[in-house]
C-alpha cells in the first residue's frame, strides 16, 4: 500500500472516530506526513463576493495563529496567488513568496508572508460540499530555499477532494449527534473562538443581527455571551443558545419574534389592518388621519420584513402561534 492510500484510510477512519474538536488538526497532521509542511490553513469562503470582497465562512489553522486569517483579510486583494487559484479551481499552485511578491506594489503581501513564515507554499481552491462556498487549502514552509516539488503540488491537488469530504463527514456526524432533528440553523465553534462549520441558515440569521459581519471570528458580543455564565446571546433579531461538546461549542440560532420590536401604536395598527380593515377604517377607529396610518404601515412593513397586507397577516399569525407554543 502506498503512502497516498494509507493517508486516505487514516483520514476517513479518523473522520468517523474522532470528535469534531479533534479531527481537523488530525487531518492536517496526516496531510503533513504525506507532504511535509510547517503550517497550514483551510479557509471556507462564500462563492458570491460582496462588492469584490471575500466573505470568510470558516477557518481551520494548523501551527499558525488565528490572527493570521484576520491579517490576510486586509491584504488578499493584492494576493496574486489567490486570484489564480480562484480562476482555476481544482488546480494546485506552488509559489515562492520572495519571487512572486517582489514588486513594490506587492510589498504588503511579502511582509505578511515573512511575518507568518509563508515563504514557500502550495495553494488550491475548490468547491465545498455546500455548493455556495469554496474551500481554500494552503500549506507553507518557512525556509526560503525549501521549495515544493511538482510531485508534492500534485499530491495536494489529488488529496484536496478527500480532505474536504472527510471534514464534511466529521462535521455532519457532530451536528447529528449533538443537535436536534432540525439542523438548519447550527454552527460549530472551536475553543479558540473560530467557526469551523455553520449552516447556510445560521449564516442568514447572523446577517440579520450583524449585516456587516464577514469574519470566521464571531462578533465580540456573541463570543462573550456563549463563553460566559449565561451561554446564551439574545440580540435585536436573533437568539443563540450554546452547548459545550468537548473542545467545541455547538450553537443553535433562531430568529426572534419581530412583533416585539413594534411600538404599542404600531402593533395596534398592524393588527387592525391585518384583520381586513382599510386605511380609512383603521384611521377612523384610532381617530387619526389615513395618511398617518399609511406612514405607520411603511414603518411596520420595514420592521417585520413584509411587503403587503397578506405578508403582515401571515407574520402576525406566525407570531401568535409561536407564543402559544412557548406557553
Amino acid at each position: 500500500m502506498d503512502h497516498h492510500d494509507q493517508f486516505l484510510l487514516d483520514l476517513y477512519g479518523a473522520s468517523r472516530e474522532l470528535s469534531v474538536g479533534e479531527f481537523p488538526q488530525r487531518a492536517m497532521a496526516l496531510l503533513g506526513k504525506l507532504v511535509a509542511f510547517d503550517s497550514a490553513r483551510l479557509i471556507t469562503v462564500s462563492g458570491a463576493s460582496h462588492a469584490g470582497q471575500i466573505e470568510i465562512c470558516g477557518a481551520i489553522v494548523h501551527n499558525t495563529p488565528v490572527d493570521m486569517v484576520l491579517d490576510w483579510e486586509s491584504i488578499y486583494a493584492k494576493d496574486t496567488i489567490l486570484q489564480k487559484v480562484m480562476a482555476d479551481q481544482g488546480t494546485a499552485l506552488a509559489f515562492h513568496a520572495p519571487t512572486l511578491f517582489a514588486a513594490r506594489d506587492k510589498s504588503v503581501v511579502l511582509d505578511y508572508a515573512n511575518r507568518f513564515e509563508h515563504l514557500n507554499g502550495v495553494v488550491i481552491a475548490q468547491k465545498a460540499a455546500q455548493q455556495d462556498r469554496i474551500d481554500g487549502l494552503s500549506v507553507y514552509r518557512a525556509a526560503t530555499d525549501r521549495h515544493f516539488s511538482d510531485r508534492e503540488r500534485l499530491l495536494v491537488e489529488r488529496v484536496m477532494p478527500h480532505l474536504q469530504s472527510a471534514l464534511h463527514i466529521n462535521a455532519m456526524l457532530a451536528v447529528q449527534c449533538f443537535t436536534s432533528s432540525d439542523n438548519s440553523n447550527v454552527a460549530l465553534l472551536s475553543r479558540g473562538g473560530v467557526f469551523q462549520f455553520f449552516s447556510p441558515g445560521f449564516a442568514t440569521l447572523m446577517a440579520l443581527e450583524w449585516p456587516q459581519w464577514r469574519s470566521p471570528i464571531p462578533p465580540d458580543a456573541l463570543l462573550e455571551a456563549v463563553r460566559g455564565m449565561t451561554t446564551r446571546y439574545q440580540g435585536r433579531a436573533i437568539d443563540v443558545s450554546s452547548q459545550r461538546v468537548g473542545e467545541l461549542i455547538v450553537l443553535r440560532a433562531r430568529e426572534l419574534c419581530r412583533i416585539a420590536t413594534l411600538t404599542a401604536r404600531e402593533a395596534r395598527i398592524a393588527v387592525l389592518f391585518a384583520q381586513g380593515n382599510s386605511h380609512k377604517e383603521v384611521a377612523r377607529q384610532l381617530e387619526i388621519a389615513p395618511a398617518t396610518v399609511r406612514n405607520f404601515l411603511q414603518k411596520i412593513y420595514t420592521k417585520l420584513g413584509v411587503n403587503d397586507k397578506g405578508g403582515l397577516a401571515t407574520k402576525l399569525a406566525a407570531s401568535m402561534g409561536e407564543r402559544s407554543t412557548m406557553n
